[in-house]
């Protein structure tokens, strides 16, 4: 699994973005919690989870505020497989 994370402009503004794909025919879950951070709200927890493959795909973001800043602090746990018993 590989996960990176970058800063697009989006409408305008800056907007941190992380970004997960696994190998080509892996997949599996990916999970996560951490703090999102923001020059105007402050600071919140954030999490999720979501099933990881060869797809590149986003799973959080956060936009800054015009003229302001945004971050991500997050832990993340990936297993490989499908889960059972849900």
């Amino acid at each position: 699994m590989d996960a990176h994370g970058a800063v697009l402009d989006r409408e305008g503004r800056p907007q941190v973005q992380i970004f997960g794909e696994t190998d080509d025919g892996a997949e599996g879950t990916l999970a996560w919690a951490g703090i999102r951070s923001h020059s105007a709200d402050g600071d919140f927890i954030t999490s999720g989870r979501s099933v990881m493959n060869g797809d590149l795909r986003g799973f959080d973001s956060r936009w800054a505020p015009a003229g302001g800043w945004a971050g991500e602090s997050l832990d993340l746990h990936y297993r490989s497989g499908a889960e059972t018993g849900r």
